[in-house]
């Protein structure tokens, strides 16, 4: 729920989808538009109707799911994860679990007490040095570019 179904991407395949589809939906209505079929929209409206049900689950989804997950696995919460690389998107990017970040910030949120898995990817001529969580250092390798981390809290990395 932090990549492909975050609700921006969704907003994104939506618009896009709509985009390709919007000038053959007029062609559609007026050709089906006497038919039987309850599934064809009767105007250029309706469908739009259509489209902004789309966009209103999509909203909407992203919260019912994570309580979904939290209710069926007893789980203690969420907190927010945010992800800063110090020298910017030049400098590489973070991975955290499978999901692999583009850009030199990246939030997402994550179920308390359930393990990640960071891994500094530094670019090429770049070389990994710490990690801060909360501006602090204290009880991690500052070589080591995977960081396991369990969090109760928000974190920065």
């Amino acid at each position: 729920m932090n990549s492909i179904f975050r609700k921006e991407n969704l907003l994104d395949a939506i618009d896009s989808f709509e985009d390709i589809y919007e000038n053959e939906m007029v062609e559609h209505i007026a050709y089906w538009k006497d038919g039987e079929d309850d599934a064809t929209p009767i105007n250029m409206r309706q469908w739009k109707s259509g489209i902004n049900n789309m966009r209103s689950f999509a909203v909407a989804r992203t919260a019912v799911m994570w309580q979904y997950i939290l209710d069926q696995w007893e789980l203690k919460g969420i907190a927010p994860l945010s992800v800063q690389i110090n020298d910017g998107a030049k400098g590489g990017r973070v991975q955290i679990n499978r999901v692999r970040t583009n850009g030199p910030k990246w939030e997402g949120q994550y179920f308390q007490e359930i393990p990640l898995s960071i891994v500094a990817l530094p670019n090429e001529g770049y070389k990994f040095t710490h990690w801060e969580i909360n501006k602090d250092v204290k009880g991690f390798s500052k070589k080591k570019q995977i960081l396991n981390l369990t969090f109760s809290n928000d974190k920065t990395v």
